[in-house]
């Protein structure tokens, strides 16, 4: 009798154990401090919206000078060489674009510039 309690007590653990383990498998985890989760997903070229709603595709890492003369969108140049900062665009991502000297970003979703 002892013998078959002992055994029934082993299998409602084993039981219980495989349940826990299947359920944490299962249970959304939550995300680890700073890794951010979800959002759009990088799919290989990057739609570039420039001032007049003049949208081109171009590859990560295309120039954006090449970019704008496909999209027909002439910004003001200086220099050309990135250094007085007259054809610097703010990106829908929060950052400052010199068009004359930066390259395509490698981003998931469109990247939207404005003067």
């Amino acid at each position: 009798m002892k013998h078959q309690a002992n055994t029934m007590m082993l299998r409602i653990v084993q039981a219980l154990t495989l349940l826990m383990a299947t359920t944490a498998f299962f249970a959304p985890h939550a995300p680890s401090a700073g890794i951010k989760r979800g959002g759009p997903v990088y799919n290989g070229d990057v739609e570039v919206i420039w001032p007049g709603n003049k949208k081109v595709k171009a590859k990560p890492g295309e120039a954006l000078k090449a970019v704008a003369a496909r999209a027909r969108y002439t910004p003001n140049y200086g220099c050309e060489e990135g250094k007085c900062g007259s054809c610097e665009h703010k990106g829908s991502d929060g950052k400052k674009y010199r068009v004359c000297i930066t390259k395509v970003p490698k981003i998931a979703g469109p990247l939207t510039l404005k003067p």
